[in-house]
This record gives C-alpha cells, structure tokens and sequence, in this order.
C-alpha cells in the first residue's frame, strides 16, 4: 500500500491502480485499496465505478470520513444530490472538524438552491480552514446571486491564491493589479480572465478535439452538451462545478437578445437592402432592446 500510495500522490496514476488491484488480489476486503481505486475513478470521470467502489469500502469500514466525503463528492458529480448531502454529514459525523466535508456540503446545497444553508456551510468550513481558497470563491458565486457585491469582490479575489488557481497567479504575474487607486493618467489592462470557455457556449463546440484543446490551453470549456444520439466530451470533470450550471443557465439571455431582435425588432425578414441600412435597423433594433431592459431592471414593487 505505501508504494502504491506513493506513485499515486506523485500523479502516477497507472502504476498506483495496478499496485491496488495486487492488494486486492491477496486481501479482498481491503477498504483502503477499494476506496482508493474508486477515487481514481471519480479523477478519471466515471463517478458510478467511483461509488460501486468506495460502497464496498464503507460496508467494510462505515465510520471511516474520508471514505465518505470522496463518495459525497462522487454522488455530487451524477447530481445525486441528495445522497450526496447524506454523505457529507456522515463524514462531519465522527469528525466535525473537516473543512473538506463542509466545503462539499456547501456545494450540495448550492445546487439544491438552499442559498442560506450553503453560505452557512461554507462559512464554517473557513472558520476551520480560513485560507481556503476554493470555499472563497465559492461562497463569492453564492453571494453574487443575493447581489451582495462587496462580499464578492472580497472573496472572489482568492481565485488568486491557493494551488488550485495556480494558473491564474501565473497569468497574473506580469503585472499588478488595480488597487482601486485613481486611475488618471494611467492605463488599465483589462483581461478576459475566465478565458474563453465562458464565451463559447454552442452545443456544436462539444467536440473531443475542441475540448481537448482548451484544456491543454488552462480553459474551462463551458460549452453546452451535446449528448443527442452521441457521447459529450464535456464530462464530470467540469459539469460537476457551480460555475458550469450557472454558466448554462444564464448563457441564454445572450439567445434571448437576438430573438427579441429577429421577432420584434423585424431583423428575421428585414425590408431594407444595403448594408448601411441594415446596419441602421440593427442599431436601431439593439437601442430599442436596451429601452426595454432598462424599463424591467427598473421596475420594483408597486
């Protein structure tokens, strides 16, 4: 087990799976060995072999935390959630100090849309981890749907640190950020920091070779599945984070623009010929839009 645990914290992945498989030929019920294949199954993607796995470590071993907070997370990655939640509490059970456990609770509850129980969850798991960058963020996401805005400057600005947003420290490294001082007589360089996987949304972009290539290049890939009659490239691995649900459920409006504009804005059968005038008609059709929207932004209770 300690080879096999070596070559599987150095990333060696291959090598630390045949190793566990070699323990479980000798030793069947070997909790450890079952529960660490099955966390090689969930890195790999398939959250099903993950849970089949680590269930049978559970069944030998049911008050051990960390066999259940890996399958909470493997539950969370299918969208069970609710199992997923009942995971998670079994895991801060017998060690109510686990920020991981928390963390992960949190983002059960977030899909759940129980907001006030998720902000709850994340905060106790920075009251026991407080340079948790990922329960930072997290909680940021949170707080932009109550449109609570400073608390989300203040956390989202953790996405710069921690190792899991090493990439972006990185990114950043050439210059310093805007410390909100006056800017007059400088330059700003404004970044398009969530790259381009939060523009490109088209099912037609779910390709192996797209996919493949955006992550070579540190880009999320938000595209939307296409799974008609076919398998999707984009798998657990991004659809199980907030940011990707969240992604999907506003990219619409950006739809629901141009179809205001080609139904009311007259721009599906337009009249005019010439590109001055269709240039002027969908000026005029975008201003018209923008009337509209600020008379819906603007309206409150009466």
């Amino acid at each position: 087990m300690r080879r096999a645990l070596k070559h599987h914290r150095n990333g060696e992945i291959k090598q630390a799976a045949e190793l566990y498989y070699r323990v479980l030929k000798a030793q069947p019920a070997n909790p450890d060995a079952l529960h660490l294949l099955g966390v090689i199954a969930q890195q790999a993607g398939d959250n099903k072999k993950a849970i089949a796995l680590i269930e049978e470590a559970v069944i030998i071993r049911p008050k051990e935390p960390a066999y259940h907070l890996n399958l909470g997370s493997a539950y969370a990655g299918l969208d069970r959630f609710d199992e997923a939640a009942a995971s998670y509490r079994r895991a801060l059970s017998p060690k109510p100090d686990n920020p991981e456990a928390y963390f992960g609770l949190g983002n059960v509850l977030f899909h759940q849309k129980k907001t006030d129980e998720a902000i709850l969850s994340y905060e106790r798991a920075l009251s026991l981890k407080p340079d948790y960058s990922l329960a930072h963020v997290s909680l940021s996401i949170v707080w932009l749907l109550k449109g609570d805005f400073e608390k989300v400057w203040k956390g989202y600005a953790h996405r710069l640190t921690g190792p899991e947003y090493a990439y972006r420290v990185k990114m950043h490294a050439p210059r310093p950020n805007w410390d909100g001082s006056p800017v007059k007589g400088k330059t700003i360089l404004l970044w398009d920091e969530q790259g381009y996987g939060d523009t490109i949304g088209d099912k037609n972009y779910d390709t192996k070779g797209f996919v493949e290539a955006m992550r070579e290049l540190n880009v999320t890939p938000h595209v939307a599945q296409n799974d008609k009659n076919r398998s999707s490239a984009i798998d657990q691995r991004t659809t199980r984070h907030e940011g990707y649900a969240i992604s999907q459920k506003y990219r619409k409006r950006i739809e629901e623009i141009f179809g205001w504009m080609k139904t009311v804005g007259n721009l599906r059968k337009i009249k005019y010929r010439g590109q001055a005038k269709v240039s002027w008609h969908f000026d005029f059709a975008a201003a018209a839009y923008n009337l509209v929207r600020m008379r819906n932004l603007g309206a409150g209770p009466v």
